[in-house]
């Protein structure tokens, strides 16, 4: 069984998005047994993805530091939205850092989620220490199309080459960070970065993560984002499949008192599948048995994230792989079917907007956009 979505260790990485909620966060802990809003249902600001654009390098690791600086280097482009925005403008900042694997943790003992202010990030040599960030353009307005939505972008980030080849040619500068830094040589490095986002009174955090790779294979070509091309709607599952069936149109009127139902479907691109975007690629692991470090092929796991305006999703996500329950042989179901919210909790006009992320385990991220007419 894979590890949970968000956890950045070793050897099966998943570095995707974190976002963290603490405005929900304290407010659980101050108000003891609370009933919190379901993961799904966006009420306020909200930072649903991060895309990077390219979402991953490979470092050749008999020549690190010759790259390009433009290989290195990726634009960030965030899915923020708020159904309360109401069109006002929003701004936005980041920092970036090195983000190495145990050695900040050992050295300081902490986490490695946030970049650290200079001087609680040991021994290291300058060089290493800081990752290019462009100023970002901000504040910025709602994209045309909907007016509860945001796509703030920040180019470029990422290590240079005289980083990249430092940190793989370098010794350790201290004892303390010797194992760490030669783990991530062996299984990659990251860049990090830490977006703030502010609308009126609220404010939302994310982190990303961009992973340097160390190139395993002379035919390995970089990770690429998947691609979700757009959703499509539909009115019913096959009782016997499961799958959804009752192709309904690109915006669709759902009726409470019809007691219709609604099952969203994240379609690729036509003329392609999800396991076409599912790509195969050599991964280092340590054996259990042996604690060797082993190269693998290893097929990309995809999860496919629900969110929505009004009413909730279920299931909140989605894979491209059987469960470890299923029958063998069994379908794989990426659909998860809106749960329509009570009459009292219609939005205006019905209007109810639907957002799927898709991210793969090595940081790619894509999403769509969809709306649906929710009437009573």
């Amino acid at each position: 069984m894979r590890g949970p979505r968000f956890h950045a260790g070793r050897p099966r990485r998943d570095r995707t998005l974190a976002v963290v909620a603490a405005a929900a966060v304290a407010s659980a802990l101050s108000a003891g047994c609370v009933n919190l809003d379901d993961v799904t249902t966006v009420k306020d600001l909200r930072v649903l993805a991060v895309q990077a654009d390219k979402p991953g390098f490979l470092v050749d690791l008999d020549a690190p530091g010759s790259a390009a600086a433009a290989d290195l280097t990726a634009t960030l482009t965030a899915l923020v939205v708020d159904p309360k925005g109401n069109g006002a403008e929003l701004t936005f900042s980041a920092t970036g850092c090195p983000n190495y694997l145990d050695a900040i943790t050992a050295a300081s003992t902490t986490g490695t989620s946030l970049c650290l202010a200079p001087g609680t990030d040991g021994n290291l040599p300058d060089i290493l220490r800081s990752v290019s960030i462009a100023p970002a353009a901000s504040p910025i307005g709602p994209i045309v199309a909907y007016g509860n939505e945001y796509h703030p972008t920040l180019a470029p980030f990422g290590f240079t080459p005289e980083q990249i080849g430092a940190f793989f040619s370098l010794p350790a500068p201290d004892p303390t960070f010797a194992n760490a830094i030669q783990y991530n040589r062996d299984f990659g490095i990251d860049a990090l970065v830490n977006l703030t986002f502010t609308l009126g009174t609220e404010q939302a955090t994310a982190v990303k993560h961009l992973v340097y790779w160390p190139k395993l294979d002379p035919a390995e070509t970089p990770n690429q984002n998947p691609i979700l091309d757009h959703l499509e709607f539909y009115g019913a599952r096959d009782e016997v499949t499961g799958q959804p069936i009752n192709r309904l149109d690109d915006m669709p009127t759902i009726s409470l008192s019809a007691k219709d139902k609604l099952f969203v479907l994240p379609a690729p691109p036509p003329g392609q599948t999800w396991m076409d975007q599912s790509e195969i690629y050599p991964l280092r692991v340590r054996n259990g048995q042996t604690h060797e470090i082993e190269t693998r092929m290893v097929q990309e796991l995809m999860l496919f994230d629900f969110f929505t305006t009004a009413g909730t999703f279920g299931p909140a996500e989605r894979r491209n792989e059987v469960p470890p329950f299923a029958s063998p042989g069994a379908q794989i179901h990426i659909d998860s079917q809106l749960q329509l919210p009570a009459e009292k909790d219609l939005p205006p006009n019905g209007v109810t907007d639907i957002w799927v992320v898709v991210h793969d385990e090595r940081a790619g991220e894509s999403w769509a956009h969809g709306t649906v007419i929710i009437t009573p």
